[in-house]
């Protein structure tokens, strides 16, 4: 089954399990995306982000069309989740 088909499934059951696996497939690439933005010495910071990621994810599966492909969606929240943890928490905030 690939990620677009078990996402479809998840969003008609909620099956956790159905999440859970998205989670297990995706989650070490994901990572190793986190980890280059964030830099060396970041371990801590990368696993929370990914978390946030996954989240994210969640939150906005609905939203997910299928014009591309699941991990190509998901990454884009990854690189979006990450890079803007980089930023100075001021201007996170939108703080000056």
């Amino acid at each position: 089954m690939t990620d677009e088909e078990l996402v479809e499934r998840y969003l008609k059951a909620r099956d956790p399990a159905d999440f859970r696996e998205l989670v297990e497939r995706n989650g070490p690439r994901v990572l190793r995306l986190v980890a280059s933005i964030l830099g060396p010495f970041r371990g801590a910071d990368a696993e929370e982000v990914v978390q946030d990621v996954f989240l994210r994810a969640h939150e906005r599966l609905g939203q997910f069309r299928g014009e591309a492909r699941f991990s190509t969606w998901l990454y884009r929240i990854a690189w979006s989740v990450a890079v803007n943890r980089t930023k100075p928490l001021s201007a996170r905030r939108g703080l000056r």
